[in-house]
């Protein structure tokens, strides 16, 4: 069976931003990405969490509950008391897993940091998708009909 002209350019193109979603990128800050490995970092995120949890188990909770107690006794307080992290959390860790629990979250925060930058190198991509419209005059020059999808 053959395929129609645009079926097997739509097939060509996914397989292109396969290959591309496999390239090693390396970014401004020295480090090297693929754009496939959000998903990965993210869930690494959330395994870090279940861990830090099965560490310090209900204290990351408690810290919550005793800012919303604080707040709500005192709502002037939001804007100035810090958001919950791990890392309050492991300030009033037990001293035998606060080293072990500050690393962990170290190995979070890089994972959190690159899913957030490879969507950001993935909406770059997304928006060289777009349909560009050509400046009037210039499809006549070069023939391509308006508009134009890179």
């Amino acid at each position: 069976m053959r395929r129609q002209p645009a079926e097997a350019s739509a097939q060509a193109a996914g397989n292109e931003i396969q290959k591309l979603s496999q390239l090693p990128i390396a970014t401004s800050d020295g480090r090297v990405i693929r754009l496939s490995m959000r998903e990965s970092e993210e869930e690494r995120v959330v395994a870090i969490e279940e861990f830090l949890e099965e560490l310090l188990p209900g204290r990351f909770a408690a810290l919550e509950d005793q800012r919303r107690a604080a707040v709500a006794a005192d709502p002037s307080l939001d804007g100035s008391l810090p958001d919950v992290t791990w890392f309050a959390v492991v300030d009033d860790a037990p001293a035998d897993v606060r080293e072990q629990a500050f690393n962990l979250c170290m190995l979070r925060e890089e994972a959190r940091k690159a899913a957030a930058l490879i969507g950001k190198y993935r909406e770059v991509l997304a928006t060289l998708q777009e349909p560009v419209a050509m400046p009037v005059g210039l499809q006549d020059v070069i023939g391509a009909p308006e508009p134009v999808t890179l």
